[in-house]
């Protein structure tokens, strides 16, 4: 005799359920491109947040890592960063990352900051010489604003979203 299996509407809430779960929290993603694209002895990335989760997140922190080239050492100009401070860090031979810190700041469901349009930095040497953004790990090629998971993000100390 051949059993057959009767629908139950419960069935379908658990996954249904988990499937919200994993969908709900924190979670953000980070946009940028170079308004220095065609510059070649600047670059400057612009750069913007959203958080696409369910919850606010406060006193975070992301980083844009980028390579000098041998000898030099970078100058940072902070252009347009409401709400962050921005700041060089070095991390060793010729490797650098600059970290924009969101002390006190909150970041809602659903919001960008600072806008659509981004904050931007510029980056160049004293002597303005060429500066090589290709080997530059948050750098992406791009004119246009594009979801840039080499521009990681801390909350709390925990890594939120993207790549080191």
């Amino acid at each position: 005799m051949q059993r057959t299996k009767r629908f139950r509407p419960g069935s379908l809430l658990l996954p249904l359920l988990v499937a919200l779960q994993l969908q709900a929290g924190t979670s953000v993603k980070v946009y940028s491109k170079d308004n220095g694209l065609y510059d070649y002895n600047m670059s400057k990335p612009r750069i913007y947040i959203e958080n696409t989760g369910t919850e606010t997140i406060s006193d975070f922190i992301y980083y844009y890592y980028f390579t000098v080239e041998s000898g030099k050492s970078p100058l940072l100009g902070d252009y347009y960063t409401p709400n962050s401070s921005v700041q060089i860090e070095f991390l060793g031979p010729n490797e650098y990352r600059i970290v924009y810190d969101f002390a006190g700041v909150s970041l809602e469901p659903g919001q960008i900051l600072p806008n659509s349009t981004g904050n931007e930095v510029g980056l160049h040497y004293s002597d303005w010489s060429a500066l090589d953004k290709s080997n530059d790990f948050s750098f992406n090629g791009s004119a246009v604003f594009q979801e840039n998971t080499n521009i990681p993000v801390y909350s709390g100390g925990k890594k939120i979203y993207g790549n080191d």
